[in-house]
């Protein structure tokens, strides 16, 4: 099973501004296969970047990846928004236990 892990931010337009986080979603899906697909119906072709994260030894190693795209004014005074939603891939395991902390 895989765990994605989408953290979603945005910021205006103007140089002045600064990215902010306003959401973050974890999704579940049964193999690699599901995930790709899922993240292809929700992003289709947008810009992707890859993500890194730094090792204890120092090493960067591919995380997920970073999607860039930009959304219109969805309210009266509005601006539009650049967005970034930074996406993490997880195999998850989950274990099921009894009564008395054994596992089944």
């Amino acid at each position: 099973m895989m765990m994605i892990t989408i953290t979603k931010t945005c910021k205006g337009y103007s140089p002045k501004e600064h990215y902010c986080q306003y959401d973050k979603e974890v999704k579940y899906c049964a193999d690699l296969k599901d995930a790709i697909s899922y993240l292809k119906n929700e992003y289709g072709n947008c810009r992707r970047e890859k993500m890194y994260q730094d090792t204890e030894d120092g090493e960067a190693v591919h995380a997920g990846y970073i999607y860039c795209y930009n959304t219109p004014p969805c309210c009266y005074g509005d601006n539009a928004k650049r967005n970034q939603d930074w996406v993490s891939f997880y195999e998850y395991q989950a274990h099921i236990f009894n009564n008395g902390g054994d596992k089944l």
